[in-house]
């Protein structure tokens, strides 16, 4: 049976990098969520992609949410963070990506532009996008059927037991000079 190819819309793993912040900088217990286990849980079944691009917004929310928190967050610690997520998950990273024109029909249909260019990334590599946004699903539709939210994938596939829930030691220190391998 072949496996289900997804493309991850930023919104299904940028909670993994929201919790590695606060574990670190806010002292609270690291906790994987659902989102992430379940497509650890089923890498049997899924194979899942997500690209640079959803690298390069996650930066950018992480800085922001280190700037309202005013905390300084360093490009080594957001490495650091980038290189615990690709060593443990079985998401593999697109490090080429082509967009095309189709981007700005989704963006004048109204799907915003990083939407727009996350939807066109998942069309031209085949992939089903799973997304938790609303609107991108609903504008999406209009012009890729092969989209989903997370409560839908799910109950396309069967769960296995798997991904512990907590991890005990946070992927990086305060310095961001130490990381876990």
């Amino acid at each position: 049976m072949a496996k289900l190819k997804i493309y991850l819309d930023t919104n299904m793993v940028y909670g993994l990098f929201k919790r590695m912040f606060q574990a670190v900088f806010k002292g609270r217990e690291f906790r994987i969520p659902e989102k992430i286990r379940f497509m650890h849980r089923n890498s049997d079944k899924i194979e899942a992609y997500t690209s640079f691009f959803t690298l390069i917004e996650i930066a950018g929310e992480l800085r922001s949410l280190s700037k309202r928190k005013k905390i300084k967050l360093n490009k080594a610690q957001i490495q650091s963070m980038f290189n615990f997520f690709t060593e443990n998950f079985q998401v593999e990273i697109l490090r080429e990506i082509r967009i095309t024109d189709k981007a700005l029909e989704y963006f004048l249909d109204g799907v915003q532009w990083k939407d727009a260019i996350q939807l066109d990334i998942a069309r031209n590599n085949g992939f089903t996008l799973v997304t938790d946004d609303s609107d991108l699903q609903r504008i999406g539709k209009k012009h890729y059927q092969n989209i989903l939210n997370f409560r839908e994938l799910a109950s396309e596939e069967s769960q296995l037991a798997g991904a512990p829930a907590v991890l005990s030691t946070p992927p990086l220190t305060k310095g961001g000079e130490e990381a876990i391998r």
